[in-house]
């Protein structure tokens, strides 16, 4: 979980009033999104805040690169974690898997939504790996 030192941007990422953007603060968005809805997957909420991310990257003239989908998976992924140490996931379920698939199927339907067509993009531009 990342610790964003300064209460104001916590405060307006809290509040939508600032776009995450980097991987520090799209992760502290998941896991406050966690955290509000009871300790809960909730995959709208968190669709929402990597959109967000996304969006900020558009206003910023970035654009959503390798390094920037990495990013997101790698906050997706911390966030997992991090509720594994903190032993959140139990709070709502009996069992570890469930709490895994549920994160797995939301990795993969963000894959599936945005990286699909930017992998499928690049091989094209690039030509494939194998």
């Amino acid at each position: 979980m990342p610790y964003i030192a300064d209460l104001n941007i916590r405060k307006a990422l809290d509040n939508g009033d600032v776009l995450p953007r980097n991987a520090g603060e799209l992760n502290y968005c998941i896991t406050r999104s966690f955290i509000k809805n009871g300790n809960m997957l909730n995959i709208e909420d968190i669709e929402r805040c990597v959109n967000n991310f996304i969006l900020a990257h558009k206003i910023a003239n970035k654009k959503m690169d390798y390094q920037a989908w990495n990013d997101v998976f790698g906050a997706l992924e911390c966030a997992r974690l991090e509720g594994y140490r903190r032993g959140w996931f139990p709070l709502y379920n009996t069992s570890y898997g469930l709490a895994d698939r549920q994160y797995k199927e939301l990795g993969n339907y963000i894959y599936t939504k945005y990286v699909a067509n930017y992998e499928d993009k690049k091989i094209v531009e690039n030509s494939d790996v194998v």
